[in-house]
């Protein structure tokens, strides 16, 4: 499963595997279906809120990107906490600058 985080006013799942904690899971308990601890498959659509994170095992499209960013679990060291750390897009500054220089024409 690959840990998601909802960063659009809300995010739509519509089908698959998702992995949600109790504070999640029981508002959304008629939409779902458990098949292990922790773990439901997806009946009917949910909505989740901007912010909220989950684990989730289905297909995700261009247009569930746009309002959910995947997540990379890190851990620093054994006894300390996993700590979410989103993956970014690269920034306009990452890429190489194109050469502005004019051809001079006889």
């Amino acid at each position: 499963m690959n840990f998601y985080r909802v960063i659009g006013r809300s995010a739509q799942f519509f089908s698959g595997t998702i992995k949600l904690s109790d504070r999640q899971s029981i508002p959304r308990a008629h939409l779902l279906k458990p098949v292990g601890e922790g773990i439901f498959e997806i009946l009917s659509p949910i909505e989740f809120k901007a912010g909220e994170e989950l684990s989730y095992d289905g297909e995700v499209n261009k247009a569930m990107l746009q309002n959910i960013t995947p997540v990379v679990l890190k851990a620093e060291g054994p006894s300390s906490p996993e700590e979410p750390v989103p993956l970014a897009p690269p920034k306009a500054e990452d890429k190489p600058a194109k050469k502005s220089g004019s051809k001079k024409r006889k």
